[in-house]
């Protein structure tokens, strides 16, 4: 559910350009090096993008226009761009360990995500006001976002434990790099709980800003690497 006012429309503005100048910096390094590691992290990160793209549309084509419909269109488009985002994860993954499950485990991610997508076809609904709130939302059908929960957690949290594991390494350049990437995959995968809480407790731009912070700490992660 996304709440159609300002303050998200900031909180989400502020993300998309953090995405968008990473992402564009990571892609830069790859195409300089054409490492693949920087590639997929650059993907990952660039579709993530496209989903705060999404988010902050919503609220914006809603503010503009007041049109219930095409604000929901915008945030079917950035469940679509989530689902994209989580195979590069899994190709991460699948380079580091149990390459020969690459297939697997990646067409488990693409089914999870085009199963979610057809609900949210078949279930779509126009943005609904709440009267008794005085706000107006919109949502994604239940089982989409259910799926939704599954795909980010296969697609993230096993590639997380896996740098936050390697965290314990003596050698300084990959303890770095391997706690700022695994922590900035945990922040991701956190963002399924974290902002319906921190929506009850604190003004609803900082959920905007907390969902990049992950994109933050893995851009980081990664340009220590290829700078150390």
């Amino acid at each position: 559910m996304l709440v159609l006012n300002i303050e998200n429309l900031i909180g989400f503005t502020i993300s998309a350009i953090v995405t968008l100048l990473v992402s564009r910096r990571l892609l830069k390094v790859y195409f300089e090096r054409k490492e693949k590691t920087v590639g997929l992290f650059a993907g990952f990160i660039f579709c993530r993008f496209f989903v705060f793209t999404g988010f902050l549309l919503a609220p914006l084509i809603f503010l503009v226009s007041q049109s219930l419909v095409w604000s929901s269109v915008a945030l079917s488009f950035a469940f679509l761009a989530i689902f994209i985002s989580l195979v590069f994860p899994t190709l991460l993954f699948t380079s580091f360990k149990f390459e020969k499950l690459k297939n697997y485990y990646t067409g488990l991610i693409i089914l999870l995500g085009i199963v979610g997508v057809f609900f949210i076809i078949a279930g779509f609904t126009p943005s609904q006001y709440v009267s008794a709130a005085g706000i107006t939302v919109a949502s994604v059908p239940q089982l989409s976002a259910m799926i939704y929960v599954l795909a980010k957690v296969l697609g993230v949290l096993p590639l997380s434990i896996l740098f936050l594991s390697q965290a314990r390494s003596q050698d300084r350049r990959i303890k770095t790099k391997s706690l700022l990437i695994g922590l900035g995959l945990l922040w991701v995968v956190t963002t399924i709980f974290v902002p319906k809480l921190i929506a009850v407790a604190a003004p609803l731009y900082f959920v905007g800003m907390y969902v990049c912070i992950g994109d933050i700490l893995m851009f980081a992660g990664v340009r220590y690497r290829v700078t150390a």
